[in-house]
C-alpha cells in the first residue's frame, strides 16, 4: 500500500490540536506589601521634621526622660557625604570624666545599617556628652574596629562633626537663659577642649564665661575686650576658691582702683585652660595675677622704682634673711594699696591654687610634695606706702627692737600667705604669735609653755620623773 502524503496544513492542524489538549501553564504573581513606610529621621529633610519628632527620636535612642537642650540636623557634602543628627542632653551623663565608665554617645550607621555606638575614635573626650547618629555611604559595611581607627573617611567626618558641634554651642549662646544652663553643666568640657583640641581652640575660647570684678553675672572674653581700658593689651585674671574671696584679694587692689577688670577663676581646671590658651584673639595676653612681674600700661617711672628699692633695702634684706626658708626674695610691690604685703609665685612657679591642686592628688608622691622643689619659691611683695612697712623699715635701719621686728616679720609673712591663698606650714604658730601680740597690747602675762619631760634611757626599770615646777 502506498503511504498517504500528509500536507503541511494537516501537520499544522495536528500540532494545534495537541497544544489545546495540554493543560494550561500557571502564572506566579508576586504581591509585595510595604510594612514600614517611615524613613529614618536623619535621612529626611530638616524642613519635614517637627520638634516633637526630634524629641521623640532623642528619647528613643538615649532612654532619657527630659527633652534635649538643643539639636542640629545636617547633611555634609563634598569629599565625604554623610547625614547626622546631634543632640545636647539637658544634663551631663553620670561620671562623664570617669575612665572606668563607658559612655554610649553617637551611633554610627553605614547605609542605614547600625555599625557601632562605641564611637570614641571620632568623638573626642570633651564632646563625649553629645548624643545622636551619623550615617555615611562612604564607609564599607564590613568595617571593623581596626578599620575605624585608620579610616580617612572617618577622619574627615570627625573634623566636620566637631565643627558642627561647636557651631551648635555658638548658636545656643545667643539665648542667655539656655546658655546659662549649658555652661553650668558643660563648662568643664569646653575648658578641657581648649586644652586638648588645638585646632578648634580659638572657636572654643569664644564660648568661655567667667565672673569678673565689674559684673555680677558671668561674662565672655569678647565682653571683657569691649570694656577694656584704652591701650590695654592684657586680660587680667586671678584664680582662687570663690568669687567672694577673690574680690577681696590684695593682688588686685591697684588694678581695681585704676579701673581694670579682673576675671575670677574658681574651677580647678581654669588655670590649666588659660595657660593652654596663652592669648585671646591672637593679641590679648592672658596675665595671671598670682605670678610676679605684673605690669600696667601706666607704670611709674623707672627712677621712682629705684628710689623705692634703695629706701627699703634694709627691710628687704632683713626679711630675706629671717624668711629665707620660706621665700625666694623680697621686692617692692607695684600693685598694693591697702595691704602691707602679699605673696606671689615666681614667673615659672605654681600659684596658690595650683599648689593646692597638686597637693590634693591622691596618688601624689609624698616625698616630692614635702620637698616643695616642684612649686618654686615665693616672692614677698611689700607696699612702700603702708605705715607698718614704713615703720618696720625704720626699726630695722636704726637697729631698734629687732626681736619685735622679727616677730612682726613672721606675722606679716603668715598673714600675707593667708590673704594670697597659700596654706601655712605650721597652723599652730600663727595663732600663738597673735596671742602674744594681744597679750603685749593688753599688758598681760601669758602662761608659760609647758614642755614634756624626756624619758630616761639609763635603765629599763627606771621611771620617768616629772621635772620640778621651777624647771618647767
Amino acid at each position: 500500500m502506498e503511504e498517504e502524503e500528509v500536507t503541511e496544513e494537516e501537520e499544522a492542524e495536528e500540532e494545534e490540536e495537541e497544544e489545546e489538549a495540554k493543560p494550561p501553564k500557571m502564572k506566579t504573581v508576586w504581591d509585595w506589601e510595604l510594612v514600614n513606610s517611615t524613613k529614618p529621621i536623619w535621612t529626611r529633610p530638616a524642613s519635614e521634621v517637627t520638634e516633637e519628632d526630634y524629641f521623640k527620636f532623642y528619647k528613643a535612642i538615649t532612654k532619657d526622660t527630659k527633652d534635649p537642650l538643643s539639636h542640629m540636623h545636617f547633611a555634609a557634602e563634598g569629599e565625604v557625604e554623610f547625614k547626622s543628627l546631634l543632640y545636647i542632653p539637658a544634663e551631663p551623663p553620670y561620671g562623664q570624666f570617669d575612665g572606668s565608665v563607658k559612655h554610649r554617645g553617637v551611633k554610627l550607621y553605614v547605609r542605614r545599617v547600625f555599625i557601632t555606638d562605641d564611637f570614641d575614635t571620632v568623638i573626642p573626650k570633651y564632646l563625649s556628652f553629645i548624643k545622636g547618629v551619623v550615617d555615611s555611604d562612604d564607609i564599607p559595611l564590613n568595617v571593623s574596629r581596626e578599620m575605624l581607627q585608620h579610616n580617612k573617611v572617618l577622619d574627615t567626618i570627625k573634623k566636620k562633626l566637631i565643627r558642627k558641634a561647636i557651631a551648635m554651642f555658638q548658636e545656643l549662646s545667643e539665648d542667655d537663659e539656655k546658655y546659662a544652663t549649658f555652661w553650668k553643666n558643660y563648662a568643664t568640657n569646653i575648658k578641657l577642649g581648649i586644652i586638648e583640641d588645638t585646632q578648634n581652640r580659638t572657636r572654643l575660647a569664644k564660648l568661655l564665661r567667667f565672673f569678673s570684678s565689674k559684673a555680677e553675672k558671668q561674662v565672655s572674653l569678647d565682653e571683657y575686650v569691649e570694656r577694656k581700658k584704652e591701650g590695654q593689651d592684657q586680660i587680667y585674671y586671678l584664680a582662687g576658691d570663690s568669687v567672694e574671696t577673690l574680690r577681696n584679694s590684695p593682688l588686685l587692689e591697684k588694678l581695681v582702683k585704676k579701673g581694670y577688670e579682673v576675671l575670677f577663676m574658681v574651677d580647678p581646671i581654669d588655670e590649666y585652660t588659660m595657660q593652654a590658651l596663652g592669648k585671646y584673639d591672637s593679641k590679648y595676653k592672658l596675665t595671671n595675677l598670682g605670678h610676679e612681674g605684673v605690669k600696667f600700661d601706666d607704670e611709674e617711672a623707672e627712677d621712682e622704682k629705684e628710689d623705692h628699692d634703695e629706701k627699703f633695702k634694709p627691710l628687704m634684706d632683713f626679711l630675706s634673711a629671717k624668711l629665707k626658708d620660706k621665700i625666694g626674695r623680697v621686692k617692692v610691690s607695684n600693685r598694693l594699696t591697702r595691704s602691707p604685703c602679699a605673696l606671689v609665685a615666681e614667673s615659672w612657679g605654681y600659684t596658690a591654687t595650683m599648689e593646692k591642686i597638686v597637693k590634693a592628688q591622691a596618688l601624689a608622691d609624698p616625698a616630692a610634695t614635702n620637698t616643695r622643689t616642684w612649686v618654686g619659691r615665693k616672692v614677698m611683695e611689700i607696699n612702700p606706702s603702708h605705715p607698718i612697712i614704713v615703720e618696720l623699715n625704720r626699726l630695722v635701719k636704726e637697729q631698734e627692737k629687732l626681736d619685735e621686728a622679727e616677730d612682726t616679720a613672721q606675722l606679716l609673712f603668715q598673714s600675707a600667705a593667708l590673704t594670697s591663698g597659700y596654706a601655712i606650714d605650721d597652723p599652730n604658730e600663727f595663732p600663738a604669735r597673735i596671742q602674744r601680740i594681744i597679750g603685749s597690747s593688753l599688758d598681760v602675762e601669758l602662761p608659760a609653755e609647758e614642755k614634756a619631760a624626756a624619758p630616761s634611757t639609763e635603765g629599763e626599770e627606771e621611771e620617768t620623773k616629772p621635772k620640778d615646777k621651777d624647771e618647767l
